[in-house]
């Protein structure tokens, strides 16, 4: 039961960033609200791996919260090196 009131509440808290994230102004907002429902997710996916006692959907998870990480921060990168491809 508390497993599915977590899980309940962080898909509601996504869905509550991926508003903000298309109501976003600036480019540094929107990169820190995908930031964060990539967190939300990765996390959803663990709870989901407790709750079905599934070591696979615990590595999966875990490789999708490594890939948004690495996503973030190259995205960080190019945007501070001017956001130009050369």
């Amino acid at each position: 039961m508390i497993l599915q009131l977590t899980m309940i509440c962080l898909i509601i808290s996504a869905l509550i960033l991926t508003f903000l994230l298309i109501k976003a102004k600036s480019i540094w907002d929107k990169l820190i609200f995908l930031n964060l429902i990539n967190v939300k997710l990765a996390l959803t996916m663990t709870v989901y791996s407790v709750r079905i006692d599934s070591q696979m959907v615990l590595d999966i998870s875990m490789a999708y919260g490594l890939i948004g990480f690495l996503s973030a921060a190259t995205l960080t990168r190019f945007l501070l090196k001017g956001g130009h491809l050369k």
